[in-house]
């Protein structure tokens, strides 16, 4: 067993944090375990360490499961494509932050709306706002 740490600044804040985990577990088996914060950004900071690591790593796992829920609605749009248009952004502050994704024109009217059902149902009314 060798416990490797690692720091860590999400693309979803400006906080820096540290975890450990396990190299010889497997890497969808591996648990992270916060360490430290290193810096707390403004938008997060009336959370405590622990508070603010499961905020920060929840955030940023919702804003990674957009995309494969967008590969239902609209299969035909690739990664590329995505990371083109698609841009989002956080309001708020502490763990009670929105995220919006705006497409642009990459979705029609309807397959937004389809989007926003299935976030909705999917993480909570009013958490994620589709444009």
């Amino acid at each position: 067993m060798t416990i490797q740490t690692t720091t860590w600044t999400p693309d979803t804040c400006t906080c820096t944090v540290t975890y450990t985990w396990d190299d010889t577990v497997a890497q969808n088996l591996r648990v992270h375990t916060f360490q430290s914060v290193v810096t707390q950004g403004a938008e997060h900071s009336a959370l405590p360490g622990a508070t603010l690591w499961s905020t920060i790593t929840l955030e940023n796992t919702t804003k990674n499961q957009i995309q494969p829920l967008v590969q239902q609605i609209a299969p035909g749009i690739d990664v590329t494509t995505w990371l083109q248009q698609v841009t989002w952004s956080f309001s708020g502050s502490g763990a009670a932050r929105v995220l919006t994704v705006n497409f642009g024109s990459l979705l029609t009217s309807a397959q937004k709306a389809q989007l926003q059902t299935v976030c909705d149902t999917t993480f909570g009314t009013g958490k994620i706002i589709i444009q």
